[in-house]
């Protein structure tokens, strides 16, 4: 188990069929998240192109858990993740560089 703050790159491809519904997953799982607001947590999801997801993952707890593992919007997503991938997933550890109101990036994406 990790201890301490956790920042992970997790990639992964979808096959193009079930990119719809990773994509429904996801917003269950960050809605459950939004639901719990669970504190020294950060989630952000990405789709590049059409099977393509990349998400940030930044625990800053002592423990180095991410709550999201007892959600039931995680529960589901990751439940036949090995079923929707062609490759993943994949992860990585991260190293925050630099940042401009990083709070404008979600509202332009969530448009």
């Amino acid at each position: 188990m990790t201890t301490g703050p956790y920042r992970k790159l997790i990639r992964y491809q979808v096959r193009p069929e079930r990119a719809g519904l990773n994509r429904q997953l996801l917003t269950k799982l960050v809605d459950d998240l939004h639901r719990t607001t669970p504190v020294d947590y950060g989630f952000l999801a990405l789709q590049l192109g059409e099977g393509d997801f990349l998400h940030v993952s930044l625990v800053d707890r002592p423990d180095g858990v991410a709550p999201l593992h007892e959600l039931e919007g995680f529960q589901a997503w990751s439940g036949d993740l090995a079923g929707r991938t062609i490759s993943g997933p994949d992860f990585e550890d991260a190293r925050f560089m630099a940042s401009y109101e990083p709070w404008r990036i979600a509202k332009v994406f969530e448009k």
